[in-house]
Protein backbone atom coordinates (compact mmCIF):
# COMPACT_ATOMS: atom_id res chain seq x y z
CA UNK A 1 0.00 0.00 0.00
CA UNK A 2 1.27 3.46 -0.92
CA UNK A 3 0.59 6.88 0.48
CA UNK A 4 -0.70 8.95 -2.42
CA UNK A 5 -1.51 12.61 -3.00
CA UNK A 6 -3.86 13.51 -5.84
CA UNK A 7 -3.72 17.04 -7.22
CA UNK A 8 -6.84 18.45 -8.86
CA UNK A 9 -8.74 21.68 -9.57
CA UNK A 10 -11.98 23.07 -8.13
CA UNK A 11 -14.34 21.78 -10.83
CA UNK A 12 -13.01 18.22 -10.79
CA UNK A 13 -12.76 17.95 -7.00
CA UNK A 14 -16.19 16.29 -6.44
CA UNK A 15 -15.53 13.78 -9.21
CA UNK A 16 -12.09 12.92 -7.83
CA UNK A 17 -13.41 12.42 -4.30
CA UNK A 18 -16.21 10.18 -5.54
CA UNK A 19 -13.78 8.18 -7.69
CA UNK A 20 -11.53 7.56 -4.67
CA UNK A 21 -14.49 6.29 -2.65
CA UNK A 22 -15.82 4.06 -5.43
CA UNK A 23 -12.39 2.56 -6.08
CA UNK A 24 -12.22 1.05 -2.60
CA UNK A 25 -8.47 1.43 -3.02
CA UNK A 26 -5.96 -0.20 -0.72
CA UNK A 27 -3.82 2.89 -0.88
CA UNK A 28 -3.93 5.81 1.53
CA UNK A 29 -5.13 8.72 -0.57
CA UNK A 30 -5.17 12.46 0.17
CA UNK A 31 -6.54 15.08 -2.19
CA UNK A 32 -5.25 18.62 -2.57
CA UNK A 33 -7.24 21.17 -4.56
CA UNK A 34 -5.30 23.85 -6.38
CA UNK A 35 -6.90 27.32 -6.59
CA UNK A 36 -7.77 26.91 -10.26
CA UNK A 37 -11.08 25.90 -11.81
CA UNK A 38 -9.77 23.73 -14.67
CA UNK A 39 -7.03 21.30 -13.71
CA UNK A 40 -5.80 21.04 -17.30
CA UNK A 41 -4.63 24.65 -17.16
CA UNK A 42 -2.00 23.86 -14.54
CA UNK A 43 1.60 23.53 -15.66
CA UNK A 44 4.37 21.43 -14.09
CA UNK A 45 6.00 24.63 -12.87
CA UNK A 46 2.78 25.83 -11.24
CA UNK A 47 2.21 22.44 -9.58
CA UNK A 48 5.78 22.32 -8.29
CA UNK A 49 5.54 25.77 -6.72
CA UNK A 50 2.04 25.13 -5.32
CA UNK A 51 2.98 21.85 -3.66
CA UNK A 52 6.33 23.13 -2.41
CA UNK A 53 4.58 26.05 -0.70
CA UNK A 54 2.28 23.55 1.07
CA UNK A 55 5.26 21.54 2.34
CA UNK A 56 4.31 18.41 0.48
CA UNK A 57 7.93 17.22 0.30
CA UNK A 58 8.01 16.82 4.08
CA UNK A 59 4.76 14.86 4.42
CA UNK A 60 6.08 11.47 3.38
CA UNK A 61 4.06 10.74 0.26
CA UNK A 62 5.20 7.85 -1.91
CA UNK A 63 3.53 9.20 -5.02
CA UNK A 64 1.91 12.38 -6.31
CA UNK A 65 -0.69 12.01 -9.08
CA UNK A 66 -1.44 15.08 -11.19
CA UNK A 67 -4.12 15.45 -13.89
CA UNK A 68 -3.37 13.51 -17.06
CA UNK A 69 -4.34 16.54 -19.11
CA UNK A 70 -1.46 18.79 -18.10
CA UNK A 71 1.13 19.50 -20.78
CA UNK A 72 4.79 18.75 -20.37
CA UNK A 73 6.68 16.32 -18.18
CA UNK A 74 6.34 15.92 -14.41
CA UNK A 75 10.05 15.30 -13.98
CA UNK A 76 10.61 18.92 -13.02
CA UNK A 77 8.02 18.57 -10.23
CA UNK A 78 9.87 15.47 -8.99
CA UNK A 79 13.13 17.41 -8.87
CA UNK A 80 11.57 20.20 -6.84
CA UNK A 81 9.70 17.96 -4.38
CA UNK A 82 11.92 14.91 -4.20
CA UNK A 83 8.83 12.73 -4.60
CA UNK A 84 7.81 10.59 -7.58
CA UNK A 85 5.22 12.53 -9.61
CA UNK A 86 3.14 10.91 -12.33
CA UNK A 87 0.24 11.74 -14.60
CA UNK A 88 -3.19 10.33 -13.82
CA UNK A 89 -6.04 9.76 -16.22
CA UNK A 90 -7.33 12.33 -18.71
CA UNK A 91 -10.81 12.03 -17.22
CA UNK A 92 -11.20 12.31 -13.46
CA UNK A 93 -13.90 9.63 -13.63
CA UNK A 94 -11.29 7.06 -14.68
CA UNK A 95 -9.31 7.52 -11.48
CA UNK A 96 -11.61 4.89 -9.99
CA UNK A 97 -10.06 2.17 -12.15
CA UNK A 98 -6.57 3.57 -11.74
CA UNK A 99 -6.69 3.44 -7.95
CA UNK A 100 -7.67 -0.23 -8.03
CA UNK A 101 -4.15 -1.06 -9.20
CA UNK A 102 -1.85 -2.43 -6.54
CA UNK A 103 1.30 -1.11 -8.19
CA UNK A 104 1.08 2.52 -9.24
CA UNK A 105 4.82 2.81 -9.84
CA UNK A 106 4.16 1.74 -13.44
CA UNK A 107 2.63 5.15 -14.14
CA UNK A 108 4.56 7.69 -16.19
CA UNK A 109 5.88 11.19 -15.58
CA UNK A 110 5.37 11.99 -19.24
CA UNK A 111 2.13 10.41 -20.50
CA UNK A 112 -1.38 10.07 -19.16
CA UNK A 113 -2.30 6.88 -17.30
CA UNK A 114 -4.93 6.01 -19.89
CA UNK A 115 -2.32 4.05 -21.86
CA UNK A 116 -1.58 1.95 -18.77
CA UNK A 117 -5.29 1.28 -18.20
CA UNK A 118 -5.71 0.35 -21.84
CA UNK A 119 -2.87 -2.17 -21.67
CA UNK A 120 -4.35 -3.70 -18.52
CA UNK A 121 -7.79 -3.90 -20.15
CA UNK A 122 -6.31 -5.60 -23.22
CA UNK A 123 -4.48 -8.14 -21.06
CA UNK A 124 -7.63 -8.81 -18.99
CA UNK A 125 -9.78 -9.25 -22.09
CA UNK A 126 -7.19 -11.53 -23.66
CA UNK A 127 -7.26 -13.76 -20.57
CA UNK A 128 -11.06 -13.93 -20.80
CA UNK A 129 -10.91 -14.84 -24.49
CA UNK A 130 -8.30 -17.52 -23.83
CA UNK A 131 -10.54 -19.01 -21.14
CA UNK A 132 -13.43 -19.09 -23.62
CA UNK A 133 -11.21 -20.69 -26.24
CA UNK A 134 -10.06 -23.32 -23.76
CA UNK A 135 -13.68 -24.15 -22.91
CA UNK A 136 -14.57 -24.30 -26.62
CA UNK A 137 -11.70 -26.68 -27.32
CA UNK A 138 -13.03 -29.06 -24.67
CA UNK A 139 -16.75 -28.77 -25.40
CA UNK A 140 -17.01 -27.65 -29.01
CA UNK A 141 -17.46 -29.30 -32.40
CA UNK A 142 -14.53 -29.43 -34.82
CA UNK A 143 -15.20 -28.03 -38.27
CA UNK A 144 -11.97 -28.49 -40.14
CA UNK A 145 -9.33 -26.63 -38.15
CA UNK A 146 -11.93 -24.58 -36.27
CA UNK A 147 -13.63 -25.55 -33.02
CA UNK A 148 -17.18 -24.21 -32.88
CA UNK A 149 -18.41 -23.92 -29.26
CA UNK A 150 -21.73 -25.50 -28.38
CA UNK A 151 -22.56 -22.52 -26.19
CA UNK A 152 -20.87 -19.31 -27.37
CA UNK A 153 -18.88 -17.21 -26.68
CA UNK A 154 -16.58 -17.26 -28.49
CA UNK A 155 -18.35 -16.97 -31.81
CA UNK A 156 -17.06 -18.09 -35.19
CA UNK A 157 -17.45 -16.10 -38.39
CA UNK A 158 -18.60 -17.86 -41.54
CA UNK A 159 -18.57 -15.71 -44.68
CA UNK A 160 -20.19 -16.83 -47.92
CA UNK A 161 -19.05 -16.30 -51.48
CA UNK A 162 -22.08 -16.46 -53.76
CA UNK A 163 -22.34 -17.93 -57.25
CA UNK A 164 -18.97 -19.67 -57.01
CA UNK A 165 -19.72 -21.68 -60.15
CA UNK A 166 -19.35 -18.43 -62.13
CA UNK A 167 -15.85 -17.67 -60.79
CA UNK A 168 -12.59 -18.78 -62.33
CA UNK A 169 -9.74 -19.93 -60.09
CA UNK A 170 -8.07 -16.52 -59.78
CA UNK A 171 -11.33 -14.79 -58.85
CA UNK A 172 -12.17 -17.49 -56.31
CA UNK A 173 -8.74 -17.32 -54.69
CA UNK A 174 -8.91 -13.52 -54.57
CA UNK A 175 -12.32 -13.58 -52.88
CA UNK A 176 -11.31 -16.20 -50.34
CA UNK A 177 -8.08 -14.36 -49.56
CA UNK A 178 -10.03 -11.18 -48.87
CA UNK A 179 -12.53 -12.71 -46.47
CA UNK A 180 -9.86 -14.73 -44.66
CA UNK A 181 -7.83 -11.55 -44.18
CA UNK A 182 -10.99 -9.91 -42.84
CA UNK A 183 -11.25 -12.57 -40.15
CA UNK A 184 -13.51 -15.31 -41.47
CA UNK A 185 -13.07 -18.62 -39.67
CA UNK A 186 -15.15 -20.58 -42.18
CA UNK A 187 -15.44 -19.91 -45.91
CA UNK A 188 -18.87 -20.87 -47.23
CA UNK A 189 -19.18 -21.55 -50.94
CA UNK A 190 -22.59 -20.79 -52.40
CA UNK A 191 -23.98 -21.91 -55.74
CA UNK A 192 -27.09 -21.55 -57.87
CA UNK A 193 -30.26 -22.37 -55.94
CA UNK A 194 -32.02 -24.70 -58.41
CA UNK A 195 -29.55 -25.69 -61.12
CA UNK A 196 -26.95 -28.25 -60.01
CA UNK A 197 -23.23 -27.69 -60.64
CA UNK A 198 -21.59 -30.71 -58.95
CA UNK A 199 -18.34 -30.46 -60.93
CA UNK A 200 -17.97 -26.78 -60.05
CA UNK A 201 -18.56 -27.60 -56.38
CA UNK A 202 -15.87 -30.29 -56.40
CA UNK A 203 -13.37 -28.04 -58.18
CA UNK A 204 -14.02 -25.04 -55.96
CA UNK A 205 -13.64 -26.98 -52.73
CA UNK A 206 -10.40 -28.55 -53.98
CA UNK A 207 -8.99 -25.14 -54.90
CA UNK A 208 -9.81 -23.52 -51.55
CA UNK A 209 -8.55 -26.49 -49.52
CA UNK A 210 -5.29 -26.49 -51.46
CA UNK A 211 -4.66 -22.73 -51.35
CA UNK A 212 -5.83 -21.91 -47.80
CA UNK A 213 -5.67 -23.36 -44.31
CA UNK A 214 -9.30 -22.55 -43.57
CA UNK A 215 -12.48 -24.49 -42.88
CA UNK A 216 -14.66 -24.80 -45.99
CA UNK A 217 -18.45 -25.10 -46.04
CA UNK A 218 -20.67 -25.88 -49.00
CA UNK A 219 -23.98 -24.03 -48.96
CA UNK A 220 -26.33 -26.07 -51.11
CA UNK A 221 -29.41 -28.27 -50.79
CA UNK A 222 -28.85 -30.11 -54.07
CA UNK A 223 -27.82 -33.74 -53.35
CA UNK A 224 -25.34 -34.05 -56.23
CA UNK A 225 -23.56 -30.89 -55.09
CA UNK A 226 -23.50 -32.03 -51.46
CA UNK A 227 -21.99 -35.38 -52.48
CA UNK A 228 -19.29 -33.76 -54.62
CA UNK A 229 -18.52 -31.18 -51.93
CA UNK A 230 -17.95 -33.93 -49.38
CA UNK A 231 -15.93 -35.97 -51.85
CA UNK A 232 -13.69 -32.94 -52.43
CA UNK A 233 -13.08 -32.62 -48.69
CA UNK A 234 -15.37 -29.84 -47.45
CA UNK A 235 -15.61 -29.52 -43.69
CA UNK A 236 -19.26 -28.54 -43.38
CA UNK A 237 -22.43 -28.89 -45.42
CA UNK A 238 -25.16 -26.32 -44.94
CA UNK A 239 -28.78 -27.10 -45.82
CA UNK A 240 -29.05 -30.81 -45.26
CA UNK A 241 -32.69 -31.32 -44.26
CA UNK A 242 -35.59 -33.76 -44.64
CA UNK A 243 -35.96 -32.94 -48.33
CA UNK A 244 -32.52 -34.20 -49.31
CA UNK A 245 -31.10 -36.34 -46.52
CA UNK A 246 -32.39 -39.58 -48.03
CA UNK A 247 -30.54 -38.77 -51.24
CA UNK A 248 -27.17 -38.13 -49.63
CA UNK A 249 -26.92 -40.19 -46.46
CA UNK A 250 -25.54 -43.26 -48.25
CA UNK A 251 -22.83 -41.23 -49.95
CA UNK A 252 -21.91 -38.92 -47.09
CA UNK A 253 -20.07 -40.47 -44.17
Amino acid sequence: MARILIVTGRLAEPIVREAVIRSNTKHSVDIVVAPVDVAAFMTPSYIANFLKARGIAEKGYDLVIVPGTISGSCRYVEEVLGVKVVKGTVSAYDLEELLKLDDLSILSEDKAADDVLQEIAVERNLRVLLDFEDKASREGISVGNVVVPLTPPPIRIATEIAFVHKLDKDALVKNVSRIVDDGADIVSLGFEALEPHPDAVYTAVKIVKKEFDVAVAVDTSIPSEIIEGVRAGCDLVINIDLTNIEHVHRSVR
